[in-house]
C-alpha cells in the first residue's frame, strides 16, 4: 500500500501482474492550526535581534568598500514549501507554524509590518564531478587509441560545492488579515535574508547541468518555490512598500491630494525621489507613467514634479494620456514640458524611437491641436515634432554615412513611416515651415527614391487627409524620376559599366572606378598586398557590387582577380519591372495627394 498526495512526482506503469486499485481522497482542513506559546524570554530575544538586524549595516563585501546602509526588511524563508493557493496564515506545516507565530509577536512588539509571501529562489552552484576528481583533463579522449572509461552525462547531478550565485523574488503578498497585498515582484538583499533551512535542502523543481567547457562551466542552476514571512518597522513602511509597488506608491500620494492634504503628499512624492529611478525601471512603465501623470500635473513643485517623470521614455507615452500632458502644460508651462520631451525622446534605441513616431506622435499631436483648453496646446505638439524631426535627420545621416547596399536602402525605407508622421504632426502643430522642411527631404537626391515611395503608400488608399499633408510635389516627383528611368533604353548586352559607389576614392578607388565603369572590361587581374585586398574586398561586399572577387595565391604579391557577373542585367530587368509597376500605381493615385489652393501642394 502506498499513499501519497496528488501533486507529488510519481510514475505510474503497466499492471502486469495483479491488480492496480486507486482510491482518491480530497482532504479539507478547517481551521488552523493552534501554534505554542513562545517563552516570554525568547521572545525578547528575538525582539531583539530583529532590532538590531534593522540597525546594523552588513558588513562591506569587499575591501574599501563604503558602508552600507542597514537592511530595511527581514525576509525569513520558512522550511516548507507552499503553493499560491496553499499559502495561508491558518495553515502553515510543521515548525513555520510556531516560528512564525513568534514573528508575530515580535511584530507587535516593535510596531513592524508584517506579510507572508511566496519566494522563487534562483542558485548557481560550483559543481565537481568523477571526471573532475580524477584529474583527468589531459586531452587523452582525443586520441584514437584512447579506450578507457568516459563520464556518463547521464549519471546525475554532480555534487554541489560552492554558491556562486543567488536571487530571490517575492510575490503574493498576504497580509495577517488574508488580504493579497499589491505589490510587484520584489528582490531580496542578501543583508535582509535569514533562514533556518537552506534551499539545498530542498528538491528543486527545476536544476540543470553545465559541464566544464575550458574556461567556463561545471555549474548546477537550481530553481525552488519556497515561502517567507516578510516584516519591516511601520515607520519606514511607505518607503519599503513603495519600492515593492511604485504603482502603490503613487496611488497613496495621490489619495492624500484628494484627502485635501497636498503637504503630506508632496512630502511624501519626495520620499520616492532617491530611489524612483530603479523602481521605475523595474515597473511596467506604460502602465506607471498613465498614473504618474496626474500626480505630477496637481504638485505646485515643478521641480519634484521634474524628478518624478524624469525616469519615463517616449516608449511609455501613449495617445490616451494626452490630456494630462494638457494639464501639465497649464501647471507647469511649455517650457518645463518642452524639457519632459526630450528627456524623455533620449532613453530609446533608433528602432524603438521610429515604431513610436510612426504609431503613437499622429495621435497625440492631433489630440493636441484638437485641446479646448486656455493654453497653445498646438505648440506643445510643435516643440515635439522638431525635436523628433531634429533626431530623425540626424539618425538619416547616420545610415548614410555607416551602411551601404541593400541595407541601407532598407533602413532608409524603415523611415518612411516616421516621416509621414512628422508630416502629419507638423499639421496638427500648425507648422507649415516644418512639414516643408519633410516634404523637402523626400525631394532630396540623397534619399533613394523608395523612401518617398515607401511614405505615399504608408499614406493609404481611404486616408480621407491625403489631399491636406502637402505630398502632391512627392506623388509628381516619384512619377517624374520613375518615367525618366524607364525611358532610358535597356542596357545593351555588351555594356558591362557599373557606376562606381561614391566612397571609391584615393588611389585604390581610381583603380577599381575606372574597371567598374569601362563598359568593355570585365575582368581584372591586380596585384596588391592583403591589406589593400582586404580594402577591395570590403567596399565590394559594402556596396554588394555585381563582381566577384577572389585572390589568386602565386606570386608575390597575390593577384587579386575580379570579375564582372551577369547579376549586373538581371538587377536592372527586376529594377525595371519593379519601376513600371510603381509608376502605374502613381498614375491610378493621381488626384489624391493634391487639395486646390494648398500652398503645400
Amino acid at each position: 500500500m502506498l499513499a501519497f498526495y496528488a501533486d507529488c512526482h510519481h510514475e505510474v506503469r503497466p499492471v502486469k501482474q495483479g491488480y492496480r486499485v486507486v482510491l482518491t481522497y480530497k482532504l479539507i482542513r478547517q481551521g488552523g492550526a493552534q501554534a505554542a506559546d513562545v517563552p516570554e524570554r525568547d521572545l525578547a530575544e528575538l525582539a531583539g535581534a530583529v532590532r538590531a538586524l534593522w540597525r546594523t549595516p552588513p558588513p562591506p563585501r569587499w575591501a574599501g568598500d563604503t558602508a552600507a546602509e542597514p537592511p530595511d526588511r527581514l525576509v525569513y524563508l520558512l522550511d516548507h514549501q507552499y503553493t499560491q493557493s496553499g499559502l495561508s496564515w491558518a495553515h502553515l506545516k510543521g515548525a513555520d507554524a510556531p516560528r512564525v507565530a513568534a514573528l508575530r509577536k515580535v511584530a507587535e512588539r516593535l510596531d513592524a509590518e508584517i506579510f507572508l509571501a511566496l519566494a522563487d529562489v534562483y542558485e548557481t552552484w560550483s559543481a565537481e564531478d568523477d571526471y573532475q576528481e580524477q584529474g583527468r583533463w589531459d586531452y587523452a579522449e582525443d586520441d584514437e587509441d584512447f579506450d578507457g572509461d568516459m563520464p556518463d552525462d547521464d549519471a546525475g547531478e554532480p555534487a554541489l560545492v560552492e554558491l556562486t550565485e543567488s536571487e530571490i523574488e517575492l510575490r503574493h503578498w498576504l497580509a495577517p488579515d488574508g488580504s493579497e497585498l499589491p505589490s510587484d515582484a520584489s528582490r531580496v538583499a542578501d543583508a535582509e535574508l535569514c533562514f533556518t533551512r537552506p534551499s539545498a535542502d530542498f528538491t528543486p523543481f527545476q536544476s540543470e547541468y553545465e559541464g566544464y567547457m575550458g574556461n567556463y562551466g561545471n555549474t548546477v542552476d537550481r530553481w525552488y518555490h519556497r515561502a517567507a514571512v516578510v516584516m519591516w518597522p511601520r515607520e519606514r513602511a511607505f518607503v519599503i512598500r513603495a519600492r515593492q509597488s511604485p504603482r502603490w506608491a503613487i496611488e497613496q500620494v495621490a489619495g492624500r491630494l484628494k484627502a485635501g492634504d497636498p503637504a503630506q503628499a508632496l512630502e511624501w512624492t519626495q520620499r520616492l525621489l532617491p530611489f524612483w529611478n530603479r523602481a521605475v525601471a523595474g515597473a511596467n512603465g506604460a502602465a506607471l507613467l498613465r498614473a504618474t501623470l496626474p500626480l505630477a500635473a496637481a504638485l505646485d513643485d515643478a521641480e519634484t514634479a521634474a524628478v518624478l517623470l524624469a525616469p519615463f521614455s517616449l516608449q511609455n507615452l501613449a495617445p490616451k494620456m494626452a490630456p494630462w500632458l494638457v494639464r501639465l502644460l497649464e501647471r507647469h508651462g511649455l517650457a518645463w514640458c518642452a524639457e519632459r520631451l526630450r528627456q524623455w525622446a533620449t532613453r530609446e534605441t533608433s528602432d524603438l524611437q521610429l515604431a513610436w513616431l510612426a504609431q503613437t506622435l499622429p495621435k497625440l499631436t492631433h489630440a493636441w491641436s484638437a485641446a479646448a483648453a486656455a493654453v497653445d496646446s498646438p505648440a506643445l505638439a510643435a516643440v515635439l515634432v522638431e525635436e523628433r524631426w531634429n533626431w530623425l535627420q540626424k539618425d538619416i545621416g547616420e545610415v548614410q554615412a555607416h551602411t551601404g547596399g541593400s541595407a541601407r536602402v532598407k533602413a532608409l525605407v524603415d523611415t518612411g513611416p516616421a516621416l509621414l508622421a512628422l508630416i502629419r504632426g507638423s499639421r496638427d502643430a500648425r507648422r507649415p515651415d516644418l512639414q516643408r522642411q519633410v516634404v523637402d527631404a523626400l525631394l532630396s537626391a540623397g534619399l533613394p527614391l523608395e523612401v518617398p515611395l515607401r511614405v505615399l503608400r504608408t499614406v493609404g488608399a481611404d486616408t480621407p487627409d491625403a489631399a491636406g499633408l502637402g505630398l502632391a510635389r512627392v506623388h509628381a516627383h516619384c512619377m517624374q524620376v520613375l518615367a525618366a528611368r524607364l525611358a532610358r533604353p535597356e542596357r545593351p548586352a555588351d555594356d558591362w559599366s557599373i557606376p562606381p559607389p561614391p566612397d571609391c576614392v584615393g588611389e585604390l578607388g581610381d583603380v577599381l572606378a575606372r574597371f567598374l565603369s569601362a563598359a568593355s572590361e570585365r575582368r581584372l587581374e591586380w596585384p596588391l598586398a592583403e591589406a589593400k585586398r582586404q580594402v577591395i574586398h570590403q567596399l565590394i561586399d559594402r556596396h554588394e557590387l555585381p563582381v566577384r572577387h577572389e585572390t589568386r595565391r602565386s606570386g608575390r604579391p597575390y593577384t587579386l582577380v575580379l570579375e564582372k557577373t551577369d547579376a549586373l542585367f538581371e538587377r536592372e530587368a527586376a529594377e525595371r519591372r519593379r519601376w513600371a509597376k510603381e509608376l502605374a500605381w502613381l498614375r491610378q493615385g493621381e488626384g489624391r495627394f493634391s487639395r486646390p489652393g494648398s500652398t503645400l501642394a
